[in-house]
Parts: structure tokens; C-alpha cells; sequence
């Protein structure tokens, strides 16, 4: 699995001047990022624990 679908339209929105569309996909992707941040950190404290 890949991301190169989202860099495309990221490269397709500023090769177009479409900067509204390219904002979309930059702040989607962080987004996730931090979705998937977030969810990694809960799941750690449950296997690990916290007494570490």
C-alpha cells in the first residue's frame, strides 16, 4: 500500500495553481498523521503500561 495518490493530486492542485485543493490534501494528511499518532499512543500505554 502507498501514498502515491495523494502526491498526485497534491503535485496536480500546485502544477494547476489550485492552491485551495492542494491546502485540502496538506491538512488532510495531517490529519491522519495525528489520528494515527494519537491512536498508536493509546494502544503503547495498553501493552506497555504506564508504570514505565
Amino acid at each position: 500500500m502507498g501514498a502515491g495518490g495523494i502526491g498526485v493530486e497534491l503535485k496536480v492542485g500546485f502544477d494547476l495553481f489550485d492552491y485551495p485543493t492542494a491546502m485540502t490534501v496538506i491538512l488532510m494528511i495531517a490529519v491522519v498523521v495525528i489520528a494515527v499518532e494519537q491512536l498508536g499512543a493509546v494502544l503503547r500505554r495498553k501493552v506497555i503500561g504506564t508504570d514505565r
